[in-house]
């Protein structure tokens, strides 16, 4: 993949993530407690560098995605991933 085309993606996904949690309210601070109720272990150094980096796993991307959405959401995403998975 071209350097252009990988910067491209990698700054859409940081705007993804870094939209979320605008639109949520949430500071890296907050998304640290959030994570880690999911017993995913993060500081906030290193969710500033994977968002500055705009470089992170596709499990992170829906970690994140995860903890920040609203209830209603939540519900909708893991049906939505249950039927994926269960295909």
């Amino acid at each position: 993949m071209p350097d252009d085309t990988k910067k491209h993606w990698c700054n859409e996904a940081r705007g993804i993530l870094n939209a979320q949690l605008k639109r949520q309210g949430i500071t890296h601070e907050e998304l640290v407690h959030r994570l880690a109720e999911i017993s995913v272990l993060e500081t906030q150094a290193s969710i500033a560098n994977k968002l500055c980096r705009g470089t992170f796993s596709a499990a992170f991307l829906l970690q994140v995605l995860m903890v920040t959405a609203p209830k209603e959401q939540k519900v909708v995403s893991i049906t939505i991933l249950d039927q994926a998975i269960c295909a």
